[in-house]
């Protein structure tokens, strides 16, 4: 409670968010109920108690960095988003002109859309939905005010001005919508190489960027299943063993 980052995590391993402050910073970047605490400021918790993880933080910096996971079987035909949180968006009709504070959810499909509130989000329709393919995303000092960015994109003739709370929070949007950018055939070209990849045994991918054993949680057993794995342009790939014909399960593994 005396800490300012706005969330709580439970007694379990894998650790848990458990309840995530409505204004806190912990909301504001994105975190949500659900989403496991893999790293705490770069150290791994996936095998200590609560109490030392809790501890990583406190005796931290102010500025706390957390590695997080999410359950996908919470949001079985919903890929995680790219990006999420509260941005103020400038505000370029009506008799009040200003800054609004909003919702924002960059999917991974390259839409980057806003809500009223976090709780609308999968309850409503957004506010506004625009497709960023091609779009132009730079930070900008114009308007005198920090941590202020732009997005030009091509599919409205608009331009609009948001804002974040830090330069950090600033540099994660950014970041995560120049990878939006991207033309969307290369994500055809990017789904057909990794799919030939899972096609193969282990040792016939070619310059892994990573391999090795990792432990995966099974769900439906509540234990860790050991498995062979290749991390590969962007995907994490998962075999029975070494020996394995081909990968059992796949996952992007880009934007963590």
């Amino acid at each position: 409670g005396e800490y300012p980052w706005g969330f709580r995590i439970q007694f379990s391993k894998p650790i848990v968010v458990t309840e995530v402050d409505t204004n806190g910073a912990a909301e504001e970047a994105g975190l949500m109920v659900g989403d496991y605490l893999l790293a705490v400021n770069g150290t791994d918790v996936t095998s200590i108690p609560h109490s030392e993880a809790a501890n990583l933080a406190r005796l931290g910096p102010d500025l706390l960095t957390l590695t997080i996971g999410s359950d996908i079987a919470r949001y079985p035909s919903s890929p995680r988003p790219a990006c999420r949180g509260y941005l103020y968006k400038r505000t370029q009709s009506g008799l009040i002109k200003g800054w609004r504070k909003r919702w924002f959810v960059l999917t991974h499909d390259c839409c980057l859309c806003y809500y009223r509130h976090r709780r609308d989000e999968g309850k409503q329709r957004p506010l506004l939905a625009v497709r960023l393919e091609g779009a132009e995303v730079r930070a900008d000092a114009s308007l005198g005010k920090p941590f202020v960015f732009r997005c030009c994109p091509q599919a409205v003739s608009r331009v609009f001005f948001f804002c974040a709370n830090s330069r950090q929070e600033m540099k994660r949007w950014l970041e995560a919508m120049e990878k939006a950018i991207r033309p969307v055939t290369q994500n055809h070209v990017w789904e057909d190489v990794t799919r030939h990849n899972c096609s193969l045994p282990p040792l016939a991918v070619k310059h892994p960027e990573r391999l090795g054993l990792l432990h995966k949680l099974d769900t439906s057993r509540d234990a860790w299943v050991q498995h062979y794995c290749i991390l590969k342009d962007g995907c994490l790939s998962f075999y029975s063993g070494i020996r394995a014909t081909h990968a059992q399960a796949g996952s992007a593994a880009t934007g963590f």
